[in-house]
């Protein structure tokens, strides 16, 4: 996560003056696909990647959203070089928010790789074995990117055990095509090492309404405040920044046990200091609209 100065990121923030609501964005759902003749993939692949494509429902450019997740489904299977292409659509059904449409697609599968070592070009905190195990892919496995994209968010947990909030990895994918392996090079940087300054309760905010700004009424009882502020104090000075705001929501779900986005009270600030992390939560309101 970048964290900005002074910036609060709310998960699922309202605009605090918002005098009309948004329009309506029609989401694109696929009823079926089918192959163009000169397509060269296996009965077996290609309704894993039908799957991957019906699962999910597209709001934007569906043509090329469509062909993204086809072709992430067979780099789930180890296809790392396959050729996808939607040649053809059609809408099938149609309403003010939804539509239909049948797809066909040029599949292309190529060679099925796998995976001949990961290794990290990584001087820090944490060592290469610990890393490599954040990866569920063992070398000589079949290559997959869902695999690779869980080991990145698993090094990304790490890191943010420790208080590098902006830490990652890059992966730097090498193939060999004479025997269809790939070696994956991590590049993982860490990043500045964030300590955990304390919290912030917010109360109340405001939100229009057909033009009338109410105020929306949030108080924190003095128990509450009393509870979330000595969690706090408990790891204050220290780097456990994930920790933190991973007990504070626990608190908050325990507070609240009918909010249903408990998620969007967390927000992280930079303070004038250097790597110092504020947690701030506003009270759970019930927007009027």
């Amino acid at each position: 996560m970048r964290l900005m100065t002074t910036l609060l990121v709310l998960l699922s923030t309202l605009p605090l003056y918002s005098q009309t609501a948004p329009p309506v964005r029609k989401m694109t759902k696929v009823e079926s696909v089918t192959l163009t003749d000169d397509s060269i993939v296996s009965s077996q692949h290609f309704q894993q990647a039908v799957r991957y494509i019906q699962d999910k429902s597209y709001s934007s450019n569906p043509e090329k959203r469509i062909t993204e997740a086809a072709q992430s489904a067979m780099g789930d299977q180890g296809y790392f070089k396959s050729e996808v292409a939607t040649v053809a659509t059609e809408v099938l059904n149609e309403t003010t928010r939804t539509r239909t449409i049948s797809v066909t697609l040029r599949i292309r599968e190529g060679e099925q790789y796998h995976v001949s070592r990961i290794t990290f070009a990584h001087q820090g905190s944490f060592p290469e074995a610990q890393l490599r195990q954040a990866f569920p892919i063992q070398d000589g496995d079949v290559m997959s990117d869902k695999k690779i994209r869980e080991g990145l968010e698993n090094v990304r947990a790490i890191l943010a055990s420790k208080g590098y909030m902006e830490g990652g990895a890059v992966p730097q994918v090498v193939a060999d095509d004479a025997t269809h392996t790939v070696s994956i090079i991590m590049e993982v940087n860490e990043g500045p090492q964030f300590t955990v300054n304390g919290l912030t309760l917010e109360e109340g905010s405001q939100y229009s309404v057909d033009g009338v700004v109410p105020k929306v009424e949030g108080r924190w009882t003095a128990d509450q405040s009393a509870k979330l502020q000595a969690l706090a104090r408990s790891y204050v000075g220290t780097h456990q920044v994930q920790g933190f705001v991973d007990a504070v929501k626990k608190e908050l779900a325990q507070m609240f046990p009918d909010y249903d986005q408990i998620d969007s009270l967390i927000g992280h600030t930079q303070g004038t200091a250097k790597n110092i992390i504020t947690v701030n939560v506003h009270y759970p309101e019930k927007i009027p609209f």
